[in-house]
């Protein structure tokens, strides 16, 4: 059916003359109602058919206002048409005119029915063609504008939104950063997104620990303790004084005023007390006490400490430092002694109130004038017993300008939540955190510190990330004490920061520890042994001096005494001496002349039995002699004999050694020339195969394809082995020459194939020569064979030759020793002969001799025994007469000496006794002062073992544990860094957002759909609308069409594509 028609099916005809009954149907409608009067009138519009830019005026009559007063001409129809949407439609305008326009509204007259109403009398459409038909009329094609025609009619009963400015115009940045976690419901669907938040936009560093210092030192001295410390006294040394105490052994045993004092001071007043139950928190059974100095005291603190009360030093077990804020100051009390100036010594310094406030002084000359001023005296060092400090550090609150955007994009509040933006919070260690903005509510950075050492420790933690409510419970300490405690009901050790509270050791001087631990031993102990060994010294001296007094005193008494009793005895003895001396000499006499008469008769006996003694021995001496004689001579012959025949055999042996070796060294010599002749001859017979073998590869045809290096490497293959023929038998023993030359030409042979590399990948040259290679081997190995087999003969005939030469020198030593031993023989028994003539004379003439000799010795023997008696009897009488004057004379002697040694023993006793005691004086008097020097040079000799300590290296106490950076650096704590996606990744985002807003798929509660300033996007995932004052229902599908797919609505139609997106928020929003 024609495109006119596309009612009618092709089976259908259209109604005409033949097919139509007019008068079928009675027609009652009165035409004559129907007045001509259609208005249509073009216009401009910013908007097109495609349905991405439309407007919404807040009702029908704001659009026809809106129309009405568009300044365009207004063409009045005289007919009663109706124009249908999608139509071809023939207005009467001229062409020229109707070209210039885009949209058409149509205004209908009331139709002159029953029931209609004044229903949809204005109908909107875009005009997209136009066709010239007349001078007055043109063609139009037409579709009408169903969004302008019935959107302010239809009711939006549900809208699942999928993206658009809705949540843009519900969601305010003010709001939202107030409390992100409450007022993120429209924000966190995923949209557009090209990165993630890595550019800082604002940072805030949050310190911990960076206000007024305490130093805390963990001790085992309660605090209750430091009252009792004691003190220390200043001593200074002084020598003692000595005196005498009045009894027998006191003479200056007394000792007054001494006084070591090394080191200088008296340790003696000082206490030290210890609980062993110590718990600074209460919670922890730590077992020390912690107790805080304001750290502008500490070092001065720590001087009064060794000063004062050196033993707390060593119950230190670690100092760490925090500030102000991370504990809360207990009982405080006062400790040690600290210094203060005069107001004299203040005016001394030239310092004013003025002067000590200026920052250029230190907090310990503040402390001090101030002291000065309030009062007077001695003050102690303010201590506290301290506990942690658990509160909040900080609230952050995060305002528009903290994320640093351009005003354009400041307003979206997507951006302020993850991916665009986020908040970083990192450690000084590098620690860093992550936090979504969205999910946080009141954000806090809370700190828990444990003071309790060792367990020391300072947390801090993010409360507030991801909502929940904070859990309150009951904690008992080690008192049963109960405290409410509480903890963040969010995520908040998922954001926990933990720093080391650092401990420090603190040095004590070696020289100080040694003073504090020694005073009592050497000083208080050492001076009592000390003075305790001199008083012992000097009254053993005393006593002993006593004592030898009366031993002196004795002794001299004893000394007369035996002095007298001395003379006694020697009057007596001399007396007695005298008359034994007499009896003695009598006796003497007569044995004497006895022994006389005796002597001879045993003299004159003796001579004779040694004459016929030496008889006898003479006659049995020439008879041994005889016999020695007659066997000497037979001995001579028998060794003569044996002589002779050794040396016959020695002299035949020589002449044929030397015949032998003659004819050896010949044989030798013959043997040696025809091997080295054969080795000659083999060599040669070599060296002219190996040359052959070469002559046959030089006539090769293959080496005219060869480099000329290659004829060189030819030329020198053969060269080694010639050149170690010729030098392996030059200069060599001609039995080693075969070994020589097997080896050289191996050696040869061996070099050969490296002067053949010159070949390349030549194949026929390489094969060519690994033939002449494998020839010259066996060559080489055939007179290697022969030149052994030559030397083997050559060495077995010389073995041969030796062997024989050897038995025949052999033969002829022993007939030559034989000759030369019976020559000699002979001439041994004529000697022996003649030995034994000599022997046997010579013994008759002394056997003779000697019994002569025997005769003359007897007689002589005899007289002189005669005479020797005589003289003895002489002797014996004159001897008795001396005696007996002589024991007369030492009687008398005796009796004088026993006079003069009685008088001199009492005169020596006496000289003793005197001596003596001035010697017990002065040993006693030098013991005194031996002791004295002992005992000052001990007490110095402490004192000078100070001296030395003094340099004893410092002793550490505590312990370093923990970072100490943070604090040394000045950085410890927290930094809140604001980061943002980078410019580039923002606008991207930002503009898609501006332009369509967020992405939702969320149920809206729709109330409206001009909710931004200029134009509001909409995209809709589902929605339920409905005609309510009556809508067709292909109009309505495709307005659920337009919003599903995207669209932008405007509030003002002439904004259309002149307005930025930058500048549709309502400024109240703004």
């Amino acid at each position: 059916m024609s495109a006119k028609f596309p009612h009618l099916s092709d089976s259908e005809k259209f109604p005409g003359i033949k097919n139509v009954d007019p008068y079928a149907i009675k027609q009652t409608f009165d035409y004559t109602r129907w007045e001509p009067g259609t208005k249509l009138k073009l216009c401009n519009v910013n908007w097109c058919g495609d349905y991405e830019n439309v407007v919404k005026f807040e009702d029908d009559a704001a659009r026809d206002a809106y129309f009405d007063a568009l300044d365009t001409p207004i063409h009045v129809l005289e007919s009663g048409m109706r124009v249908l949407p999608k139509q071809s439609i023939k207005l009467p305008v001229p062409f020229d005119e109707l070209v210039n326009y885009n949209y058409l509204m149509v205004e209908f007259a009331p139709a002159p029915v029953p029931f209609a109403g004044e229903h949809a009398r204005r109908f909107f459409y875009f005009v997209h063609d136009v066709e010239f038909t007349a001078a007055n009329t043109t063609s139009a094609t037409v579709e009408l504008d169903v969004w302008m025609t019935y959107i302010n009619r239809i009711d939006i009963n549900y809208m699942m939104l999928a993206r658009g400015h809705a949540p843009v115009a519900a969601s305010n940045v003010d709001e939202y950063l107030a409390n992100p976690i409450a007022n993120n419901r429209y924000l966190l669907a995923k949209d557009v997104a090209v990165g993630e938040p890595a550019a800082v936009q604002s940072t805030e560093f949050i310190p911990f620990g960076s206000g007024t210092k305490y130093v805390l030192i963990a001790t085992t001295i309660p605090r209750d303790a430091f009252a009792a410390l004691g003190s220390v006294d200043a001593i200074a040394p002084s020598n003692p004084a000595f005196y005498s105490t009045g009894d027998r052994a006191g003479a200056d045993a007394g000792i007054n005023g001494a006084q070591i004092a090394a080191g200088g001071i008296d340790y003696s007043g000082l206490n030290l007390e210890t609980d062993p139950t110590a718990s600074n928190s209460n919670a922890t059974p730590n077992g020390v006490s912690v107790f805080a100095v304001a750290g502008r005291d500490f070092a001065e603190f720590m001087t009064a400490a060794v000063a004062q009360a050196p033993q707390i030093i060593e119950t230190i077990q670690a100092v760490f430092m925090v500030d102000e804020s991370m504990i809360v100051k207990g009982n405080h009390f006062k400790a040690l002694a600290k210094g203060s100036m005069t107001w004299r010594q203040l005016a001394a310094t030239g310092k004013t109130w003025t002067d000590l406030a200026n920052s250029g002084h230190s907090y310990a000359d503040l402390d001090r004038f101030a002291f000065l001023y309030f009062g007077t005296g001695q003050n102690g060092f303010d201590c506290w017993e301290v506990q942690p400090n658990n509160e909040i550090i900080k609230q952050l609150h995060f305002t528009k300008e903290d994320f640093n955007y351009p005003a354009k994009y400041a307003e979206l509040a997507k951006l302020y939540t993850y991916p665009y933006a986020a908040i970083e919070v990192s450690d000084s260690a590098g620690n860093a955190s992550i936090i979504k903005i969205e999910d946080t509510g009141a954000l806090e950075i809370q700190k828990r510190v444990s003071l309790a050492y060792p367990f020391i420790r300072f947390e801090a933690f993010l409360s507030g990330v991801g909502g929940g409510e904070p859990n309150e419970f009951t904690w008992k300490d080690l008192s049963d004490r109960e405290f409410r405690e509480s903890l963040p009901g969010s995520d908040f050790r998922d954001f926990n920061f933990g720093f080391d509270i650092p401990t420090f050791a603190v040095y004590q001087s070696g020289y100080d520890r040694f003073r504090l631990h020694n005073y009592n031993a050497n000083n208080v102990k050492a001076l009592t042994e000390k003075e305790t060994a001199y008083t012992n010294d000097v009254r053993s001296a005393n006593t002993a001096y006593q004592n030898e007094l009366a031993a002196i005193s004795k002794a001299y008494t004893n000394a007369d005494a035996s002095a007298a009793n001395s003379k006694n005895n020697a009057n007596r003895s001399a007396l007695a001496a005298l008359q034994n001396a007499q009896a003695s000499n009598a006796t003497g006499q007569t044995n004497a002349n006895a022994s006389n008469a005796t002597a001879f008769t045993n003299a004159q006996r003796s001579a004779d039995a040694a004459q016929a003694n030496t008889n006898d021995t003479n006659a049995t001496t020439f008879a041994n002699t005889v016999k020695s004689a007659d066997a000497d001579l037979r001995n001579t012959e028998d060794s003569n004999q044996t002589t002779v025949d050794v040396t016959k055999l020695r002299n035949t042996l020589r002449t044929t050694q030397v015949i032998a070796q003659n004819s050896l060294n010949d044989a030798v010599t013959a043997k040696n020339n025809k091997a080295s002749s054969d080795v000659t001859a083999n060599s040669v017979a070599l060296t002219q195969d190996i040359t052959g073998i070469d002559n046959e590869v030089l006539d090769s045809q293959i080496w005219g394809t060869l480099p000329t290096d290659a004829f060189q490497a030819v030329s020198a293959a053969g060269s080694p082995i010639f050149a170690g023929l010729s030098a392996a038998v030059t200069g060599v023993a001609v039995e080693q020459i075969p070994m020589r030359i097997a080896g050289a030409a191996i050696s040869g042979m061996q070099s050969t194939p490296q002067n053949i590399l010159g070949f390349g990948n030549n194949t026929a040259a390489n094969t060519i020569m690994k033939s002449v290679n494998t020839r010259k081997m066996k060559k080489n190995n055939d007179a290697s064979t022969t030149a052994t087999d030559i030397s083997n003969t050559l060495r077995r005939e010389v073995n041969n030759l030796q062997t024989d030469n050897a038995v025949t020198m052999a033969n002829t030593q022993n007939a030559n020793d034989s000759g030369v031993t019976r020559k000699n023989t002979t001439t041994s028994n004529a000697n022996a002969q003649r030995s034994r003539n000599t022997s046997v004379a010579n013994a008759g003439t002394t056997r003779d001799t000697s019994n002569a000799n025997a005769q003359r010795s007897r007689n002589t023997s005899v007289a002189n025994a005669g005479t020797t008696r005589d003289t003895s009897n002489a002797n014996a009488q004159r001897s008795r007469s001396t005696g007996d004057a002589n024991a007369q004379r030492t009687y008398n002697a005796a009796i004088a000496n026993a006079d003069a040694n009685a008088s001199l023993t009492r005169s020596n006793a006496q000289r003793d006794h005197d001596t003596a005691r001035a010697n017990a004086g002065y040993s006693r008097d030098q013991a005194v002062e031996n002791a004295q020097r002992t005992l000052t040079a001990g007490l110095e000799m402490i004192r000078q073992d100070y001296l030395d300590r003094r340099l004893d290296p410092p002793i550490k106490v505590g312990e370093y544990a923990g970072d100490p950076l943070p604090d040394e650096f000045k950085w410890r704590g927290v930094q809140v860094k604001v980061k943002t996606q980078k410019p580039g990744e923002i606008a991207p985002a930002a503009d898609q957002m501006l332009r369509y807003g967020y992405t939702l798929g969320q149920l809206w509660n729709f109330a409206g759909f001009n909710l931004m300033q200029h134009f509001t996007y909409w995209q809709c995932e589902d929605l339920w609308l409905t005609g309510g004052a009556g809508v067709i229902e292909s109009a309505q599908e495709q307005i659920k069409r337009i919003l599903r797919a995207g669209v932008t609505i405007w509030s003002d139609p002439d904004e259309i594509g002149h307005v930025s997106i930058y500048d549709n928020f309502l400024e109240a929003h703004a």
